[in-house]
């Protein structure tokens, strides 16, 4: 499997504990990397980030939203 494309209620653990959401993925498994091309919202516990255009590279583990990013962080419950 050089590459696969996902549709529907598509989910993607990102780490242990950070979910990202969307309708559509790419993953592209010679570069390990992952795309959306639409809309996406990523969550855990404390935050959530959504926006449009997700781009992230498995390796590194840096991944980037490019369009209409709102986010909303809680406050850390003590």
């Amino acid at each position: 499997l050089g590459s696969a494309t996902l549709t529907g209620d598509v989910r993607i653990a990102i780490k242990d504990k950070i979910k990202a959401f969307s309708s559509e993925a790419f993953f592209d498994r010679v570069k390990n990397k992952v795309s959306v091309p639409s809309h996406v919202r990523i969550k855990n516990n404390r935050m959530e980030i959504e926006g449009d255009v997700f781009e992230g590279n498995i390796d590194t583990q840096v991944f980037t939203i490019l369009r209409n990013v709102s986010t909303v962080i809680q406050s850390k419950e003590d």
